[in-house]
């Protein structure tokens, strides 16, 4: 029995059974896939404080709740339990996961362009099957993470994304991924495979939600590959129950003159950890990656970030802000890479929080690692609080105290929030946030 088992029942019970109920088994690439991932799962080490990357981040109680797989859904919600997390008024193509599964009575997706090809990714595994295969854990490097592992492991299904050369997606693509079930604790488990080709344009949009309050367990990965001179906008929406846990991990390869802009937003959710990979196969490739995360009562809120410089002439740009409360904490460790050969890079790296009260807590590192000497790069933190002379200014003029803090907060979430490319997405993030803030300043006073 190993380290892991020993101290998760429920992980125990998972790997004792194998991937025997597993879909589309009668893959030969698939079966080597999952078994690879099941071998080294049975030496990895379990997370703990002891290792640099999981210091600040406890998964003791992830570990000792009660999970179980998710098992595609038979009775699908109201429809209105599925609209309500839909962008308002945004026109976009749609597709909608329940617990991990794809639910095409909720997709729309008709009227795509040709050479646009999204859904599935379990039927991707058939019709696609030679594309799927020459991807699917190839962008992703290994890392014997425990939760990567158990990811790749049990895969099953989740999104698929493929557009072909030259094409220019016209609306984004809506993406909601509902933890929706009776009976707490399930474990879900999607994985996703984003293929750009060359000169290839497209905006997806990823929202996880899930009933308020319920206990449940998002294990996610999310695997990105960006031709040459291809265009992808990211966004992630993370607004999950105050109970459950998210894990995820987003691991992009960019070829020649590619742009990759991803905005992630951590607003709900117990324990949330998101790791972000970026590593580069041509050279003159942008990457931008900002985001925000908001903590509070009984929350943690993990940030990762490994942008490897490998090639020369790249720049990318990673601006991340927190705003905590209550009893919230949060981590923040981004890291650029710069090898010896990577001259001519440029690599900015922030990170700023606002504590709104002295019983929040952050923990930020943001580092330059660099070997080559032709370089522009930069890196930096800031943790403060309100300062009471701008709340006095805004007093001043009338304003109350509560909404000077509250405008103050939204300011600073607005350096992040309003550089969302589309306007709906934009108002939606801003409402859900401006909603939190004044919720956790009226129980302060």
């Amino acid at each position: 029995m190993t380290e892991v088992t020993e101290k998760s029942a429920w992980m125990n019970r998972l790997l004792n059974n194998g991937t025997k109920d597993l879909p589309v088994e009668s893959l030969l690439w698939l079966r080597e896939h999952r078994k690879d991932a099941l071998n080294d799962l049975a030496v990895v080490e379990f997370p703990n404080r002891k290792q640099e990357r999981w210091r600040y981040t406890p998964t003791d109680g992830l570990m000792k709740q009660d999970f179980f797989p998710a098992v595609k859904v038979t009775e699908t919600p109201a429809a209105d339990r599925i609209s309500q997390w839909f962008t308002p008024g945004l026109d976009a193509y749609r597709l909608v996961f329940i617990n991990g599964n794809c639910c095409p009575g909720y997709c729309e997706i008709k009227g795509l362009p040709e050479g646009v090809h999204i859904g599935s990714l379990r039927a991707a595994m058939t019709t696609d099957e030679e594309l799927v295969a020459d991807h699917l854990g190839v962008i992703q490097q290994k890392s014997g993470e425990l939760f990567e592992l158990l990811n790749q492991a049990m895969l099953s299904d989740g999104l698929f994304i493929h557009i072909d050369e030259s094409v220019e997606l016209d609306k984004p693509i809506e993406v909601i991924y509902l933890s929706e079930t009776e009976q707490n604790s399930v474990l879900a488990q999607p994985r996703g495979l984003v293929i750009m080709e060359r000169g290839s344009r497209a905006t997806v949009i990823e929202r996880y939600a899930g009933k308020e309050d319920s206990l449940y367990f998002n294990n996610t990965q999310t695997e990105i590959v960006i031709r040459e001179e291809a265009s992808l906008e990211h966004y992630r929406i993370q607004d999950e129950s105050h109970s459950a846990y998210h894990l995820s991990g987003i691991h992009v390869l960019q070829h020649e003159s590619s742009h990759f802009e991803s905005g992630i937003y951590s607003l709900g959710s117990s324990l949330a950890r998101s790791e972000i990979n970026v590593r580069y196969a041509g050279e003159h490739a942008q990457t931008g990656l900002k985001g925000l995360y908001l903590v509070g009562d009984g929350q943690i809120n993990d940030i990762h970030l490994d942008v490897t410089h490998n090639l020369p002439n790249c720049h990318s740009e990673e601006a991340f802000r927190g705003l905590l409360y209550g009893k919230g904490r949060a981590v923040f460790d981004g890291r650029i890479f710069v090898a010896r050969d990577a001259q001519k890079t440029e690599a900015h790296l922030s990170n700023n929080n606002l504590m709104l009260n002295r019983d929040a807590e952050v923990d930020t590192k943001p580092q330059l690692e660099i070997y080559a000497d032709d370089v522009k790069c930069s890196h930096g933190t800031t943790v403060g609080q309100i300062e009471d002379e701008q709340v006095f200014y805004l007093r001043s003029r009338g304003i109350n105290e509560k909404t000077a803090r509250a405008m103050l907060s939204m300011g600073f979430a607005g350096a992040v929030v309003e550089q969302i490319g589309i306007d709906e997405l934009q108002q939606d993030v801003i409402t859900r946030i401006s909603s939190r803030v004044s919720n956790s300043l009226n129980q302060e006073s």
